[in-house]
């Protein structure tokens, strides 16, 4: 599956294996992600304190779920 990363103070998109699920997981396809202003004072070295992930606002569809 592709992935959005940061390498070395860059965005980079790679691919990547698609993760084991573990109990209370779901995969989800991106479909779409919105992008704030936290994630671009990130990418650009001005926001320093440790944060989830970078395109923490996504919208996509269930593929697969350990959910009981």
């Amino acid at each position: 599956m592709k992935a959005v990363l940061m390498e070395n103070g860059r965005v980079v998109i790679k691919d990547v294996p698609v993760p084991k699920l573990q109990p209370g997981d779901v995969l989800v396809k991106m479909k779409a992600c919105g992008i704030c202003g936290t994630d671009i004072e990130k990418i650009h070295g001005q926001y320093t304190a440790s944060m989830p992930v970078l395109g923490h606002e996504p919208s996509g569809i269930i593929q697969e779920s350990t959910v009981e």
